[in-house]
């Protein structure tokens, strides 16, 4: 679950069949490039209402309209935990999408979960869609074993390069300690809260390129890698 990755400087087991390690130290800071003169497009129009459903195997299928207004360049979907705050719980998905499945490993069993989709025009944010009507996440059978693996170590310092074409360029060193089997990269945007800015990235990577789509020209930002130890299974 990302937002146990993201919210703390601590290991954490959660019951969402992963283990984290702590986050590498943060990179230092890097502007990104500007690519084009026309830095704040107009908004998209709001998405129809989010539909969700819950499906047997753990996942839950999020579906939208598209708005009526406006330029869409991609999608996020938002997720709503019951007592929890808000989070993105997808990196940007294509304007194309219409539809998209959560996967188990992105939800917590037996949670009560609502989903907003939130409309992009290259990096400027429109309203996002109503909330779908409460959905539960269905319990995965496996479970916990006993000699459970413990959690990675922290990776090495994140470096971060921008690049004249508006991306940046992640590196790290692997943990010196436990076992890693996926990175996430983080990004912090002057002003803004940390944020997951990758999909999960292979066990031996040691290097990522944060896409210009990804970023808001002209801004800084700040860079960690986050391990995950997969192979864990919960409740």
């Amino acid at each position: 679950m990302l937002r146990s990755l993201v919210g703390s400087e601590m290991c954490i087991r959660d019951r969402n069949q992963h283990i984290h390690g702590p986050p590498s130290p943060e990179s230092q800071p890097v502007v990104v490039n500007t690519q084009s003169a026309d830095d704040n497009p107009p908004a998209p129009g709001r998405p129809g209402s989010a539909n969700a459903m819950a499906n047997s195997d753990g996942s839950i299928t999020v579906t939208w309209a598209a708005p009526v207004e406006g330029t869409v360049t991609s999608y996020v979907i938002l997720a709503t935990r019951e007592g929890q705050p808000r989070r993105a719980i997808t990196h940007r998905l294509p304007s194309s999408s219409g539809s998209f499945v959560i996967q188990p490993s992105e939800l917590i069993p037996g949670a009560s979960y609502s989903f907003q989709v939130a409309p992009i025009n290259v990096h400027t944010h429109g309203p996002p869609s109503a909330a779908s009507a409460p959905v539960v996440a269905v319990s995965p059978t496996a479970t916990l074993p006993e000699n459970a693996a413990p959690a990675p170590g922290r990776p090495g310092p994140a470096q971060a390069v921008a690049n004249a074409d508006g991306s940046v360029s992640v590196s790290w060193s692997a943990p010196t300690e436990g076992t890693v089997t996926s990175y996430v990269i983080l990004a912090t945007r002057e002003g803004q809260p940390r944020h997951a800015i990758s999909n999960r990235l292979p066990g031996d990577a040691t290097s990522y390129l944060v896409r210009p789509d990804a970023l808001v020209p002209g801004n800084q930002y700040t860079f960690q890698v986050g391990p995950l130890n997969q192979h864990i299974h919960g409740p």
